[in-house]
């Protein structure tokens, strides 16, 4: 984790290693244990667009820590993320596509978070229970609380859109200073239910022009 996040979050040091314990030992954890804080590394102040997910991909191997993203070489794609680069190339009308890892996208203010940071293999869903929940909606709270900077939120999927009632508060005191998008979840079970369509990276674009911020290069 970034200092800065370490400090915000020094309330939740006891909860983090009471789950490291429980968790961490099981074979079947994804990602690694070493890879679950990874969406972390970014610094707050640096969050311009939070894209938020549901939890890993439960195949061993192809979650890294930061939603939607896997390794730079794994096989086969997972199919969220194909479906994510197609309609980047349908939106942006653009064949180009970042690396697999998404490190561009958060090098570039982009928070790849997923709800519940940890599942197991071939069990989607599994940690719902375990508290991840109220620890990234505390994460969450804390960025829209403590940063100023215009924030673009893209929710796919109901697990992700469950921190609206949260960002609604901060929406209503500063509407102008948010972007919120939702659609379905870009997994072959939701896409075609709305998801496909969306624009969601050019309308975060056409947001961070309109507040004179840089705007993101998806396909870098």
């Amino acid at each position: 984790m970034h200092p800065e996040w370490q400090a915000a979050l020094e309330d939740w040091r006891d909860w983090l290693e009471s789950a490291e314990s429980k968790l961490s030992k099981n074979q079947d954890l994804v990602p690694d244990w070493n890879l679950v804080m990874a969406a972390f590394a970014i610094r707050p102040r640096k969050i311009r667009v939070v894209i938020l997910g549901q939890d890993p991909y439960p195949t061993k191997g192809a979650a890294i820590g930061l939603a939607f993203a896997t390794e730079k070489k794994f096989t086969p794609v997972p199919a969220s993320l194909k479906n994510i680069f197609q309609e980047l190339q349908s939106d942006l009308g653009d064949n180009r596509l970042p690396q697999l890892n998404l490190s561009t996208w958060q090098r570039q203010g982009v928070w790849l978070l997923n709800r519940h940071l940890t599942a197991l293999v071939q069990s989607p869903g599994a940690h719902f229970a375990v508290g991840w929940g109220s620890f990234t909606q505390a994460a969450i709270e804390h960025l829209l609380a403590r940063e100023a900077q215009p924030m673009a939120f893209v929710l796919w999927g109901k697990q992700a859109q469950s921190v609206k009632p949260l960002l609604h508060k901060y929406v209503q005191a500063d509407p102008s200073r948010f972007l919120i998008l939702e659609s379905a979840h870009p997994s072959p079970l939701s896409a075609y239910r709305g998801f496909f369509g969306s624009k969601p990276f050019s309308q975060v674009n056409d947001f961070l022009s309109s507040k004179g911020e840089q705007t993101v290069d998806w396909t870098d």
